[in-house]
């Protein structure tokens, strides 16, 4: 009643070009006009989004897929406030069986994700643009080592740039003045390959190793503040100009993992993971605030990247010719480098975010019930989760340290989710 979906699909020349069409559009203010409330009847809520794809079959040992997709996201109350969201992902994939024992897979994607705050009315009104592209290539190979090895091998670049953040004041009673605050780009390398190996009917195990490797290049400006003292605006000593390609700051580390898995039988089986990943990128989220805010912020000198150690263990059972699916897991993962906020901080607009934004440890441990029927007249599944997700802030003085340096919940923490 509030929006409409239309997808086709289908092959074309012969069965060797395969064509995909879906949108999605809403058209939900005739919903708002019914209310009482003069301020709902004069707001605005609608989404949008469009996913193509097509794939070519070349010859046997070829085929090139290319899809795109875009979507979008606006919501104003009234004349008091809104934002908007807007999504653009282009992805193209080359695919080659070079013989019967390798494949080769190679990737170019352009994404573009912007978000923009507005106050529409009034002497604050002004807009608020921020968001970040990226370019990101990747080359990989399957080799089959025998049928019960398999090995994955490749590299991947994803190039960072931020966009500006930009103020500019709406119509002639604003008293906003138009502001600007650069953003930093980035480079991120990564090598990686994986070994899964069946080494027996029961018993499973995959192990892998990637590198990578984060750089935090201008143009920007690094603020350099008095040697210990508190990060903040009274301190700053000197201004360091980076140029436009210069290396800033640069990260890199291993990110193992290994998986196991065991069959007691033919319908259980026991599987555990453990894994390390290096993020360089944060968001860094205002959720309580009537216009939610996102920011992305890179690695840089004063932040480091999220490393997250994570482990998991489960049980699975099937019942009945595998009518009935049962789980459960428990999972723990620690975290370094977690970022949290100083009171009454600006997240858009300040060049200086890292005198409002601190670090520190966290942690994310609990237990997930799964159970699903996928044969009869009924269907359908039941999902548990008892959670935790905790932050420890501890900078050693006060302005630093939330909490008295005690864990305390997360904004993504959820003790209990039933589905």
């Amino acid at each position: 009643m509030v929006a409409s979906r239309l997808s086709v699909e289908g092959p074309l020349n012969k069965g060797k070009t395969r064509i995909m069409m879906a949108g999605r559009i809403s058209y939900s203010d005739w919903v708002l006009q019914q209310a009482n409330n003069i301020d709902v009847i004069n707001s605005d809520v609608r989404f949008h989004d469009l996913n193509l794809k097509v794939s070519q079959q070349i010859a046997d040992r070829h085929k090139v897929t290319a899809s795109y997709y875009k979507s979008g996201d606006y919501f104003k109350f009234a004349d008091d406030f809104g934002f908007r969201w807007n999504t653009d992902l282009g992805n193209l994939n080359w695919r080659w069986s070079i013989n019967d024992k390798l494949v080769s897979s190679t990737r170019i994607i352009k994404g573009d994700y912007s978000s923009q705050l507005f106050d529409p009315s009034g002497v604050d009104a002004a807009e608020v643009d921020n968001g970040l592209a990226y370019w990101q290539g990747n080359q990989s190979f399957f080799y089959s080592l025998s049928e019960k090895q398999n090995l994955t091998f490749g590299a991947d670049w994803v190039g960072y740039d931020t966009h500006p953040e930009i103020s500019r004041p709406i119509g002639e009673e604003s008293g906003i003045q138009p502001e600007r605050v650069e953003k930093e780009q980035g480079n991120e390398f990564g090598f990686f390959i994986n070994d899964q190996i069946d080494v027996n009917s029961r018993f499973g195990i995959s192990i892998g190793l990637r590198y990578s490797i984060f750089q935090n290049v201008g143009p920007y400006n690094v603020y350099q503040y008095a040697t210990g003292e508190d990060r903040n605006i009274d301190n700053i000593i000197d201004t360091i100009r980076y140029q436009d390609g210069d290396k800033i700051k640069q990260y890199s580390g291993f990110e193992p993992r290994l998986g196991l898995r065991y069959k007691l039988n033919e319908t259980t089986s026991l599987k555990a993971s453990i894994n390390r990943t290096r993020q360089y990128i944060h968001t860094l989220s205002n959720s309580t605030a009537a216009t939610p805010t996102d920011v992305l912020q890179l690695s840089n000198t004063y932040f480091e990247p999220l490393i997250s150690n994570n482990y998991s263990l489960g049980y699975f059972k099937n019942f009945k010719d595998n009518m009935w699916e049962f789980s459960i897991e428990g999972y723990y993962r620690s975290m370094e480098n977690l970022l949290d906020y100083k009171d009454f901080v600006e997240l858009l607009l300040n060049d200086h975010l890292e005198t409002d934004v601190l670090a520190g440890k966290g942690r994310a441990y609990g237990m997930e019930l799964f159970i699903r029927k996928t044969k009869g007249k009924l269907t359908g599944w039941l999902a548990y989760t008892l959670s935790r997700t905790e932050i420890q802030i501890d900078g050693g003085t006060d302005e630093t340290t939330i909490n008295n340096g005690d864990w305390y919940p997360t904004n993504f923490d959820r003790t209990h989710n039933l589905s």
